[in-house]
C-alpha cells in the first residue's frame, strides 16, 4: 500500500506524514490525520487526499501488517533536523520551477499520465567511513510518455541510471532530472553512492564521505553495480538489458569510471558525463590484464560535456584523462564549451558567490546538451535516429 501510485507521487514530506499516521493512534480519526497533514502541505486537496489514504492504510496496518513490517516504516524522531532537498529555499524554488516548466513533464501531465516514484533500499557492497550499510536509491517511471506512448502496468522499458552530484541523490535537481527522463519513457533510477538517506549539505561531512570514493575508485564501480542489481530485481518495469548512465559533477566522474572499468555492466549502451571530474585514475591492474584488452570490454558510447572554464579540472588531470581514454580505445566524444564553468546545467547556480567559486548556469549550453542527450538516448536505447 505504501508503495502505491498515489503515495509514490507525494513529496517526501507528505510521505513521512502519511507513514507516521499509519502507525499512530491519531490515524483513527480523520481530523487527527488532517491536523498532521496540515503541517506538511498548504493545498487543501492534497491534505484531504492524504487524510483519506492514510486512514485506509492505517486500518490495513492495524489488521494485516506484522510488527516487523511496520517497523520498516518507522519515522525519525522529532528531534532530527528537517530534511533539506536544496541548499536554501530560493534554490528550491528555482529548481521546482524548472521541473514545473519542463516541457516533457508538462506533456505527460496534459495527457493525464501518472508518475510513479518508489524508494529502493539495497545493500552497500563496500563500507567506508560515514556510509551506512544500506544504499538509498529511487526509481521513477510513468504510464504515459511525452511523445504519447502508453505503457501497460508491467511493461518493461529501458533504464537510465542517474548518478548524483556532491551532496547525494535526494536533492531537487536530481528529482527534476528523474522526472524528465521518466517522461521520455524510461525508468529513471537514482543510484546512491554515499549510503545516506538524505542529501548532505555540511561541506566537511560531504567531503569526508566522498574521500574514500576518490581514493579507491573500485568502490565506485561496486556501488554502481549494486544499483544495477537493485533495479533489475526490485523494479518490475525495468529492463536493464537496455540501459544508460548519466551523471553530474561527482556523478560525471562515476559515469567515466564505469565506462573505463573492467567490471562494466554488459548491457550498458551509453554513458554521459555532465561537468564531471576528469582525471586518469588506476581502475585496473595492468599486470593482470593489459590495457589493450580493456578496449574490447568497454562497450558504451561515451559523451562528455565539459566547460573549458571549469576551475576544478587541473590541466594535468585533463591530460591524464584524455591519455587514458585514448589508451583504452573507448568510443568517446569530448564536447567542450568556451567560457563555461562548472555546474552549467544547474539553473540555481547564478549568485555572485557561485560565479566567484567557478560555478555558473549557462542556459544555452544546458539546453543544447540536454536535447542532444535525449537524441542519444533514443538512438542507443530505442534504436531511433
Amino acid at each position: 500500500i505504501i508503495g502505491s501510485t498515489y503515495y509514490s507521487t507525494w513529496p517526501s514530506s507528505l510521505q513521512r506524514i502519511a507513514t507516521r499516521a499509519c502507525v499512530s493512534t491519531s490515524a483513527r480519526s480523520r481530523s487527527g490525520v488532517e491536523n498532521l497533514a496540515a503541517h506538511g502541505k498548504k493545498s487543501l486537496d492534497n491534505i484531504r487526499t492524504i487524510a483519506s489514504s492514510a486512514l485506509f492504510v492505517a486500518g490495513f496496518c492495524r489488521n494485516s501488517i506484522a510488527g516487523a513490517t511496520v517497523r520498516a516504516f518507522a519515522m525519525p524522531s522529532d528531534e532530527e533536523e528537517p530534511v533539506k532537498t536544496s541548499v536554501n529555499e530560493e534554490c528550491r524554488r528555482i529548481l521546482n520551477e524548472a521541473m514545473e516548466n519542463d516541457e516533457d513533464i508538462k506533456a505527460v501531465k496534459r495527457m493525464g499520465g501518472v508518475f510513479n516514484e518508489i524508494p529502493i533500499e539495497y545493500k552497500n557492497p563496500r563500507s567506508s567511513p560515514g556510509a551506512a550499510p544500506t544504499l538509498y536509491g529511487r526509481a521513477v517511471w510513468t504510464d504515459t510518455a511525452a511523445d504519447g506512448r502508453l505503457f501497460a502496468p508491467q511493461e518493461k522499458r529501458p533504464v537510465v541510471f542517474v548518478v548524483h552530484a556532491a551532496v547525494g541523490q535526494q536533492e531537487d535537481f536530481i528529482s527534476w532530472r528523474l522526472r524528465s527522463l521518466a517522461a521520455l519513457g524510461y525508468v529513471a533510477f537514482a543510484v546512491d553512492m554515499f549510503g545516506s538517506d538524505r542529501a548532505i549539505w555540511d561541506s566537511h561531512k560531504c567531503k569526508d564521505i566522498r574521500m574514500p570514493l576518490y581514493e579507491d575508485r573500485s568502490m565506485v564501480i561496486d556501488r554502481f553495480l549494486a544499483g544495477v542489481n537493485a533495479a533489475a530485481t526490485r523494479v518490475p518495469v525495468a529492463d536493464v538489458s537496455r540501459c544508460a548512465i548519466i551523471g553530474f559533477c561527482f556523478g560525471g566522474m562515476v559515469v567515466l569510471d564505469v565506462a573505463r572499468s573492467l567490471k562494466l555492466h554488459d548491457d550498458l549502451q551509453l554513458a554521459i558525463s555532465f561537468h564531471g571530474i576528469l582525471d586518469g585514475p588506476k581502475l585496473y591492474d595492468p599486470e593482470k590484464r593489459p590495457p589493450t584488452e580493456i578496449g574490447h570490454i568497454t562497450r558504451p558510447k561515451v559523451m562528455i560535456y565539459h566547460g573549458k572554464a571549469d576551475p576544478f579540472i587541473p590541466r594535468e588531470n585533463y591530460d591524464a584523462f584524455v591519455t587514458q581514454m585514448n589508451g583504452l580505445g573507448i568510443d568517446y566524444t569530448l564536447r567542450e564549451f568556451d567560457g563555461v564553468g562548472h555546474a552549467f546545467t544547474r539553473p540555481e547556480k547564478i549568485t555572485p558567490s557561485d560565479i566567484r567559486g567557478g560555478f555558473g548556469y549557462d542556459a544555452r549550453v544546458a539546453e543544447e546538451t540536454w536535447e542532444e542527450t535525449k537524441s542519444l538516448l533514443q538512438k542507443y536505447l530505442l534504436g531511433l535516429r
